[in-house]
């Protein structure tokens, strides 16, 4: 396995938005990727807001708050987050839509990407059977709000 210096975050929703914010605050570059652009205006001004409060806080400089944000790029066309070393799902609690998506996300992304799953209820193995890499799939349980709670549960599959 090669180093993670690239993330893609698949839902902008309070989760996805959340771990795309602490990943990009992290020196991480960053795809954050939805399937309508409102969902992703909306994200983009809770990050933003989030970090000016960190700022005001003395949590974060100013700097480091431009820096984070220079790193976040949000798009559309699931193909950009092809080359991204780790890609995190954050979309609904379906099993068949994460399955569908892990599939759509073999058939792109680059062989060596590690593909995640945010679930905490729903069956990593199963998610994983949907792609021909079942070893590179693993649940990453980030706790709400990732950005104050500094904790994750990595859950690998048996095979």
């Amino acid at each position: 396995m090669s180093e993670i210096h690239s993330l893609a975050v698949i839902g902008s929703g309070t989760m996805g938005a959340g771990i795309a914010q602490v990943a990009a605050a992290a020196g991480y570059q960053v795809v954050m990727h939805d399937v309508e652009d409102p969902f992703l205006v909306k994200a983009l001004r809770a990050i933003t807001g989030s970090y000016e409060k960190f700022v005001q806080k003395g949590k974060m400089t100013e700097a480091e708050r431009e820096a984070a944000q220079s790193r976040l790029k949000v798009s559309l066309a699931i193909e950009e987050v092809a080359q991204c070393d780790l890609i995190v799902e954050a979309i609904t609690e379906k099993i068949e839509a994460k399955r569908t998506l892990f599939a759509k996300l073999e058939e792109i992304c680059k062989k060596e990407s590690i593909f995640a799953s945010n679930t905490s209820s729903l069956s990593v193995t199963e998610m994983s059977q949907a792609t021909k890499r079942p070893d590179q799939v693993v649940g990453m349980h980030f706790f709400n709000p990732p950005a104050l709670m500094k904790l994750v549960e990595v859950v690998r599959t048996p095979l």
